[in-house]
């Protein structure tokens, strides 16, 4: 079943982008609901070029499984907003998260005693999600500490999963000077190496690894390498 289209149930949707990703923008919106408004994320993903018939049908597929994921540690996809971006794709409207990603709460906390701790439990809340994704056949294809926001409760929730992967592999030919099938400081060795690369279950791994280096660390994996070409 695919996600509703809301885009009527969607008011006051911010002039400029407020984030920007590698493929995609996030607006701000207020979801009109029977239960009152709520504030929202509304992603728009950036494609290159029309997406061929293969491409959409992958969209869809990723589009007919958001609906279905409900998991802790997964941020809640809402439906579908029609009206932003360059037309190839519709928006997709999900929670906002006022903590931010992972990296803005934990150093808005880098002085509270228990930080050590936080970073434990946020890390397996992490894993559980990822596991989750897994389990439902889907690889996420793009983790990195921008792409796990904290809940008002400070609950780790995964994002940014699946339709990503496909643009990003849609958009672009993968070369070694950018960044182009995930962000290269938590991309695993073989997306470089291959001569066709494809994200798996195991590069979700990799990519997992290397986030949990960000948490504990507080920068960016091989940090002391400034450019992508360095890294790589």
């Amino acid at each position: 079943m695919p996600l509703s289209d809301i885009t009527h149930e969607i008011y006051d949707i911010s002039e400029h982008p407020v984030k920007h990703g590698g493929f995609s923008d996030v607006h701000t919106g207020f979801w009109r609901t029977s239960e009152g408004e709520r504030k929202v994320a509304v992603k728009t993903y950036r494609s290159l070029s029309p997406l061929d018939a293969a491409t959409r049908k992958q969209v869809q597929r990723e589009l007919s499984v958001s609906k279905l994921l409900y998991h802790p540690n997964i941020n809640v996809t809402y439906g579908l907003y029609n009206g932003l971006g360059h037309g190839h794709l519709p928006s997709m409207v999900s929670h906002w998260s006022e903590q931010g990603c992972i990296n803005d709460y934990l150093k808005a906390r880098s002085s509270d005693p228990d930080v050590g701790i936080v970073k434990c439990n946020l890390m397996i809340q992490i894993v559980s999600g990822l596991s989750y994704l897994h389990d439902n056949g889907i690889i996420h294809g793009d983790i990195k500490g921008a792409n796990v926001l904290i809940s008002d409760h400070g609950v780790a929730r995964l994002s940014d999963f699946g339709l990503s992967k496909i643009i990003a592999e849609h958009s672009q030919t993968f070369t070694q000077d950018s960044a182009l099938k995930g962000t290269s400081r938590w991309m695993a060795p073989e997306l470089l190496m291959d001569a066709s690369p494809r994200h798996t279950y195991a590069t979700d791994i990799w990519a997992c690894g290397c986030l949990f280096i960000e948490i504990q660390s507080g920068t960016v994996p091989y940090h002391t390498k400034v450019t992508d070409i360095q890294v790589i």
